[in-house]
């Protein structure tokens, strides 16, 4: 059992004992990433903030006041939030407005859109079960870099330091990672972090052909080995 998923056992105990200082925990850790994830979905920030505030108290109440145990909070609460953005989304005027075709198209683009960035959180949940092999200076440029989105530039301001500095432990902790990550799963890091940190196409194609190995990976593929509990709103 890794440390997170201890740590996550432990404040779901705590929950079921009416601790509010693991729900404010569990807010500290998710709630910017799932505010981040609604507000991408909505479009709407007050909203996003709304629907975020809903499942979080829903979690609360699900877990201290049910036989409810996630076997992961993460997991869990993306979904909840992801069934909110979708109600709100099929309540909005301008979806009962058009043709049927046309609605069906665009709840395809808003699957297709939460799907790929819950994906992006998947990746990197078990992307840092692998941080222990890197320096905490690389853990830290990773989690600036794809966590964080902040381009090299804006990480080398934060951690007062070049970008030449920043691109060399970016390099290495990829370097690194190639060598314990499975190649499917860091052809999916690299993927999403090229677009967290506006790599160029060209030096993501070298590690997407390195890592798979002349195998094509598909997003659907990979995405059904990360599928996320059934049954949660």
């Amino acid at each position: 059992m890794d440390n997170k998923t201890h740590h996550e056992r432990d404040l779901i105990r705590l929950l079921k004992l009416g601790d509010e200082a693991a729900m404010k925990e569990i807010f500290r850790l998710y709630y910017p990433r799932l505010h981040y994830f609604s507000s991408k979905i909505t479009g709407n920030l007050q909203q996003a903030e709304d629907i975020v505030q809903e499942a979080l108290l829903n979690f609360w109440l699900n877990v201290s006041g049910k036989d409810i145990v996630p076997e992961n909070i993460q997991a869990y609460l993306y979904r909840m939030v992801r069934n909110r953005c979708i109600n709100y989304l099929e309540r909005q005027q301008l979806l009962a407005q058009k043709e049927e075709s046309v609605i069906r198209h665009t709840q395809e683009q808003w699957q297709q859109q939460m799907d790929e960035l819950a994906l992006r959180e998947e990746v990197y949940h078990r992307v840092s079960s692998q941080f222990h092999h890197l320096t905490p200076v690389q853990v830290q440029v990773v989690q600036l870099l794809y966590n964080e989105g902040l381009s090299v530039a804006e990480a080398a301001e934060r951690l007062n330091t070049t970008d030449n500095n920043i691109r060399n432990h970016k390099a290495r902790a990829i370097e690194r990672l190639r060598k314990v990550l499975t190649g499917e799963l860091f052809v999916f890091f690299i993927y999403f972090f090229s677009i967290s940190c506006d790599e160029t196409p060209s030096s993501t194609d070298i590690y997407l052909k390195d890592a798979a190995h002349g195998n094509s990976t598909t997003y659907s593929s990979y995405h059904s080995e990360a599928a996320q509990p059934a049954g949660i709103n």
